[in-house]
């Protein structure tokens, strides 16, 4: 009996799995009811978002897995438009003081906006840490990068709506006068060890000088009472 069933539905009915998506959770819109053509196709098991939309793969049986990529049609991504590799100053040498005005990176952003930027993969906080300027580009804040450790190069990474995701790097540098170097601690503690060494070896060869003085003063001593015990004799 559950055979002819399912031979009757297997016939009668749409088969493969039914796919629907909603905004708010109460007003649906059909995607397939048919397993995207595939009657074999009759259930979804991995849901990845990418940067090119939704990639779902299906349970098949027979065909072996299928891997499909849904999204809301023709997308262009956003384009870095001078470069992926940046340098900032946190010394302005024009005005003579600390770097005020950030760091500006031109974006395309091709109708897309920003949802996220992340520096090192830690995420920032917009109007504070970053801005979006009209024309798309990014604005890293100068309190922000000036904060970053000099000598040291950051990842960040511009999230959007949809599309591909913006790379760069900030190589962070400082050319403030006298301003201390990155390596000017391991430098400076060079000289003091050399130094320890120096005084360590004055040190060792003061015991040698005061051991040869002992020495000689014995030796003197002891020829001084043989020749007073030899003249006695005599």
């Amino acid at each position: 009996m559950g055979v002819l069933s399912y031979l009757h539905y297997s016939n009668d009915e749409t088969r493969g799995f039914d796919l629907i998506v909603s905004s708010d959770g109460t007003n649906f819109q059909t995607i397939s009811r048919n397993g995207f053509g595939d009657n074999n196709n009759h259930g979804l098991r991995v849901f990845a978002v990418t940067d090119s939309g939704l990639a779902i793969g299906t349970a098949n049986p027979y065909h072996g897995t299928q891997v499909w990529l849904l999204n809301d049609g023709e997308i262009k991504n956003a384009e870095l438009t001078n470069g992926d590799a940046f340098d900032y100053d946190k010394y302005d040498s024009d005005k003579k003081t600390a770097n005020a005005n950030g760091l500006t990176v031109a974006i395309n952003p091709n109708g897309n906006t920003v949802e996220d930027v992340q520096y090192d993969y830690q995420s920032l906080t917009a109007g504070t840490d970053y801005t979006v300027a009209d024309d798309g580009s990014i604005v890293l804040s100068s309190a922000f990068l000036n904060g970053r450790e000099t000598g040291s190069t950051g990842s960040v990474v511009v999230f959007y709506n949809q599309g591909a995701r913006v790379r760069f790097t900030v190589a962070i540098k400082d050319s403030t006068p006298n301003a201390p170097k990155k390596d000017d601690n391991k430098q400076n503690t060079k000289p003091a060890a050399h130094k320890k060494a120096n005084t360590a070896d004055v040190a060792n060869t003061g015991s040698n000088v005061i051991g040869v003085v002992v020495v000689v003063a014995v030796l003197v001593v002891a020829a001084g009472a043989l020749f007073v015990f030899k003249r006695k004799r005599s």
